[in-house]
């Protein structure tokens, strides 16, 4: 009973912690509520925006209905777009002329979107030719004499992998045969491979 007592025995400093706890708490849950009375959220006001929609509807609906109205007087009188001379009207010229204006600019879109493509595709034909033909170009490489740089100029054959080639014939004194050269450290067979008709032993 005794112990039980001690739990609910506080000392001054442990009551003003638990005073000041309850402050901060309450601080905590009441300023949101106190920061909306102070400062009310403001609503935008969507009224003109909305006023200037139900114009923009009743305008579109006038003319649809004007021109439906026109359309209908037109088929009651047996004409097609003309006038009462033959003549094609004012606006009937206009439309044909933006469609053709736009005819123009779609087609010349299309021309340079095709020039563009054939570009691209004579670009990769070429590549592919150029793979074709071989990584050497008709020039073999002295793998006895040759130096980092020119290993470099390999396909598959980068900086790192070049400065490794160096130093394992610098170890080794020379190279006795070009496959001698796959004994070099990180070097992919399929790599050797690829640049094997480009090496030569002289």
């Amino acid at each position: 009973m005794e112990n039980l007592k001690n739990l609910f025995h506080f000392t001054r400093r442990e009551r003003l912690g638990v005073v000041a706890l309850m402050l901060l708490c309450a601080v905590v849950f009441l300023l949101p509520e106190v920061w909306r009375r102070i400062r009310p959220e403001r609503k935008t006001d969507f009224t003109a925006f909305q006023n200037d929609i139900a114009r923009f509807k009743e305008e579109f609906a006038r003319q649809e209905a004007i021109e439906r109205a026109r359309q209908d007087s037109l088929k009651a009188a047996g004409v097609q777009d003309r006038d009462q001379d033959g003549r094609i009207e004012v606006w009937e010229i206009e439309r044909q002329e933006k469609w053709d204006s736009t005819s123009r600019q779609w087609a010349r879109e299309k021309a340079e979107r095709r020039k563009a493509y054939e570009t691209e595709r004579h670009q990769q034909t070429a590549g592919v030719e150029r793979r074709k033909a071989g990584p050497c170009r008709g020039q073999l490489l002295d793998v006895n004499t040759a130096t980092a740089a020119d290993f470099e100029r390999l396909p598959g054959i980068g900086p790192t992998l070049a400065g490794r080639i160096v130093k394992f014939r610098a170890k080794l004194g020379r190279f006795h045969s070009v496959e001698t050269l796959t004994r070099t450290y990180g070097l992919p067979d399929s790599t050797f491979r690829q640049i094997r008709p480009c090496l030569t032993l002289k």
